[in-house]
């Protein structure tokens, strides 16, 4: 029973780096670059997180005079042969202990939360992790900090793309505004690209045999003004990125307000 216990303790203990990690995946350019951490640097953080946060609450406590008898935990932790449970006594401690785990766990996700400001602002885990990702940069209009426009990432209202992809039949062209872009699990490497009011244009061959400079048979050739641009029906349209060729990246910035932009998006 005591060894059940201690397990179930330690667990505990380890729960804020489980909310720190559902804070930060909040993010998606996180969330990419953290699943492709290797194993040591995947346990480092589940190891510094909580240690960090754990410091931070026993500060606090001794600071305002709190106390967790985590004498009695640490029996029930190391499991004891010779410690006797009394639930008389053992009751409120635990319930101390429990709120002590559920304060670790908010925090860990408020630091979370943190972390995705910091990244947001100054790449503090890119940096830390000796990380990057080219979609990230180039989908929320980082890519502009490279030629020196930074002033104009923050006014970026919407992202609009021609996305060029290759199908059995003939290439088409989508274009739409971006809403949404998926990773591939513990990668960085793009899976799939979600689009809005999106438009497709055929590419293909034009085909044709009245020609009259053809003696006989059939002549194939491209039509200059190949493919009139249609609507794609539904509400988003998803695109897999092995079919893709290449993209066009369009940043608009609308002078209106931002009610405006959102109805325009929709």
């Amino acid at each position: 029973m005591n060894l059940a216990l201690g397990a179930f303790i330690l667990t505990l203990l380890f729960l804020p780096a489980i909310s720190f990690r559902l804070a930060v995946n909040r993010l998606e350019n996180l969330k990419g670059l953290l699943s492709a951490l290797s194993i040591t640097d995947s346990i480092w953080v589940f190891t510094v997180v909580p240690i960090f946060i754990h410091i931070i609450i026993l500060l606090c406590f001794c600071l305002f005079n709190v106390t967790v008898k985590f004498d009695l935990i640490l029996n029930i932790i190391y499991s004891n042969s010779r410690f006797t449970l009394n639930n008389a006594i053992l009751g409120p401690d635990i319930i101390k202990f429990l709120g002590y785990n559920l304060l670790a766990i908010f925090l860990g996700g408020v630091l979370g939360f943190m972390i995705n400001k910091l990244e947001m602002r100054w790449k503090l885990v890119s940096r830390l992790f000796g990380l990057g990702n080219e979609w990230y940069e180039a989908f929320e209009g980082d890519i502009l900090n490279i030629s020196g426009e930074q002033s104009n990432v923050s006014n970026i209202d919407l992202v609009y793309l021609d996305v060029l992809a290759n199908t059995k039949e003939a290439s088409i062209l989508y274009s739409g505004i971006l809403v949404k872009y998926y990773y591939k699990p513990k990668s960085t490497e793009l899976d799939y690209i979600v689009l809005q009011r999106a438009v497709k244009r055929d590419l293909r061959k034009e085909f044709r045999s009245d020609k009259p400079h053809v003696e006989a048979g059939k002549a194939s050739f491209y039509d200059q003004h190949t493919g009139d641009s249609m609507p794609v029906k539904g509400d988003y349209l998803i695109i897999p990125m092995k079919e893709v060729l290449n993209i066009n990246i369009t940043y608009l910035y609308f002078d209106i307000p931002e009610d405006a932009i959102d109805q325009l998006a929709e």
